[in-house]
């Protein structure tokens, strides 16, 4: 572990120093050596900060020291700036991130794109964002997007289902993922990775949401918003993608439909029409590569044998109460398997516990 990490843990401890004064203290000392040097009083100085915030300066070797060890009994990876293994798109963004928390195994040279649309997504718009991410992973193509309900999620299980690769951006802690999301968290930990600029145990606030979108477009060579109504978060992601000069794509949706106010108006802000994933992975690429094969649903990627199997006996449509008559099995045994199915993407449950097979 080279020495300055230690540094770097201990600025992201303190909720007062963000990638700007980050900025002002490499511009002032230099190096984070440097400035740890200095005196407290001197330090506060340095940042711009009045001396009633003292006890977050004077805590914060001893607190970085606890979240290295916390790290590094968790499986957690730790990159500074300083790290070679620090994704390269996001060295030079506006207010770049100078340390990421990270499970899982990032690939920083990877293709990615960005996918992201409203938390209150439609039936229809979500299975167009299915369509979009299965052939970006036919491609070679991997999915970043914010683990949130709705499209964020869509984009990631499909990834997962199909083979693929998807990077989670949280805008919390690995501490502070949500109950019914840890599943999903998990499979992506296990099958791509998750970042955070946050420290564990750091508390959840609202600004912090937005903040991580401006990594979501730094980790991308391109971003799709899939649907979004005026002010939803999405929109965020693409003005970070427009600042960052990447390109940005929408989804058409129909103009009465307000869910969709956001993301069309997008054609007269610097987005680009999709229609096709083709029209995305032409600008990924140097050159168009070729259509690939469809994925062999026979391959099933992320399951057991004994999920496969279970699958396989399913019909297109069913209901719980069918499989308790017709299974053999035991009713936490189809829960349990279900569970797995639907985490994985394999199965969709509708209300009044009827469920769809997914290919």
């Amino acid at each position: 572990m080279p020495p300055s990490l230690l540094y770097y843990v201990a600025l992201s401890c303190n909720d007062l120093i963000g990638p700007k004064r980050f900025e002002k203290i490499m511009a002032s000392c230099g190096s984070v050596e440097n400035f740890f040097e200095l005196s407290i009083e001197d330090q506060m100085r340095c940042v711009g900060v009045s001396s009633a915030q003292r006890e977050m300066f004077s805590s914060m070797l001893s607190r970085g020291e606890e979240i290295l060890g916390q790290c590094e009994k968790e499986g957690i990876k730790v990159l500074s700036l300083e790290d070679a293994r620090f994704p390269r798109t996001l060295r030079d963004i506006p207010e770049a991130p100078f340390l990421l928390y990270v499970k899982g195994n990032l690939l920083p040279e990877y293709p990615l794109v960005g996918v992201v649309g409203t938390r209150q997504a439609t039936k229809e718009a979500l299975e167009v964002n299915r369509y979009f991410c299965r052939e970006f992973v036919s491609f070679g193509i991997g999915v970043v997007s914010g683990l949130a309900q709705g499209h964020d999620e869509m984009a990631h299980r499909t990834a997962l289902e199909y083979g693929g690769y998807t990077v989670a951006v949280l805008g919390t802690s690995f501490s502070q993922v949500a109950e019914h999301r840890k599943a999903l968290f998990e499979a992506i930990c296990d099958h791509g990775a998750v970042v955070s600029e946050y420290y564990p145990g750091a508390i959840n606030q609202k600004w912090r949401f937005r903040f991580r979108n401006r990594l979501i477009a730094g980790l991308s060579r391109a971003v799709v918003v899939m649907q979004a109504p005026e002010n939803s978060g999405a929109l965020i992601t693409a003005e970070f993608t427009k600042r960052q000069g990447k390109p940005l794509f929408f989804i058409p949706g129909n103009p009465l439909d307000p869910t969709y106010a956001g993301s069309n108006a997008l054609a007269k802000q610097g987005g680009v029409m999709a229609t096709l994933p083709e029209d995305v992975v032409k600008v990924v690429f140097s050159h168009a590569p070729s259509k690939p094969q469809p994925v062999n649903a026979e391959n099933l990627p992320l399951l057991t044998s004994e999920e496969h199997h279970f699958f396989r006996e399913l019909p297109e449509q069913f209901s719980l109460d069918s499989l308790l008559e017709n299974s053999g099995k035991t009713i936490g045994e189809i829960l349990h398997l279900l569970t797995q199915l639907e985490v994985k993407g394999y199965v969709i449950q509708y209300p009044g516990n009827i469920y769809e097979k997914r290919l």
